[in-house]
């Protein structure tokens, strides 16, 4: 769908917010989903708002897609789980402002964090913990697929707003980097949807205290894309640190890479006032996947 209705009363009162952003309710008007309900999303005000943190969500959305659809063909459980692919959009009324449109998803839950807090008290928590680790072995070792939240379906389960850490802090603020990843194995029990030959980090090291909302880098101190990366070696009996070029890998996440849009330079832009009453138009995006 390419259009939807939110009324002014939702707008000015988000029925939710995550750690950065608020959350409106609206309805579909055009388009095969017409009539269902949806959101729109987009940063709180007093905020640090970056233009490339709509690309880093949508290419968050689209490498979890990928992690997600690897770890449903490998069958480890009778169910799917399934992703909604963020849409950019923008209201027709100025400001203009720009939001992230998806499907509205019924029974929200969250499953685990991007700093290492898990809900284990069900199948499906446990189930979320072990795709997260998942990820982490099918990327050898590269990524590391969070902060998974959403809803759970008679045929599955249906996810939004992931995290995906990477070693080069690639998607995002809320892509906590090698921290992060020690971090969330420093936290994390196999159960019994984990298997024993999967992959860990050989430094799992406690960098965050485990809580349930979603961490975020603070504005002006998340790094760009590196091409290298600092070692330390020891050469005759002395530790010596230097710059090695990152090698990246082929296959899956050579795949991925060649995909990521360009990262602009950070900068800091107004935060937004509260989103004008009106419909809003898709500019650009992919269509997402039904919550049903």
């Amino acid at each position: 769908s390419d259009k939807a209705k939110f009324d002014g009363y939702d707008l000015n009162h988000p029925f939710a917010s995550g750690s950065f952003r608020w959350v409106a309710k609206g309805r579909y008007t055009a388009g095969p989903r017409k009539g269902e309900p949806c959101v729109c999303k987009w940063f709180k005000e007093g905020g640090v708002v970056q233009k490339h943190y709509f690309a880093s969500d949508v290419a968050a959305a689209e490498m979890a897609t990928r992690l997600i659809e690897s770890w449903n063909k490998q069958r480890f459980i009778p169910k799917v789980v399934r992703i909604n692919l963020p849409q950019v959009w923008t209201s027709s009324k100025p400001p203009h402002v720009k939001v992230l449109a998806e499907p509205f998803i019924e029974n929200y839950k969250k499953f685990n964090s991007n700093s290492g807090w898990a809900d284990n008290g069900t199948d499906w928590a446990c189930v979320m913990q072990a795709m997260s680790h998942y990820s982490f072995h099918v990327s050898k070792g590269n990524l590391l697929l969070c902060d998974l939240q959403g809803g759970i379906g008679r045929d599955g389960a249906y996810l939004t707003d992931p995290v995906v850490m990477s070693f080069t802090r690639e998607y995002g603020p809320t892509d906590l980097g090698r921290q992060g990843i020690q971090n969330f194995f420093a936290n994390h029990q196999c159960n019994k949807f984990c298997r024993s030959h999967w992959l860990k980090p050989r430094e799992r090291t406690h960098f965050h205290r485990a809580v349930a909302r979603t961490m975020m880098v603070p504005a002006g101190t998340q790094s760009s894309l590196r091409s290298t990366v600092t070692v330390k070696r020891k050469k005759n009996n002395v530790v010596i640190q230097e710059e090695i070029p990152i090698k990246k890998k082929p296959g899956f996440l050579a795949r991925a890479m060649s995909a990521r849009p360009k990262r602009e330079p950070l900068r800091e832009i107004p935060a937004k006032k509260p989103l004008a009453a009106g419909p809003l138009r898709a500019v650009s995006g992919r269509p997402a996947v039904s919550n049903r």
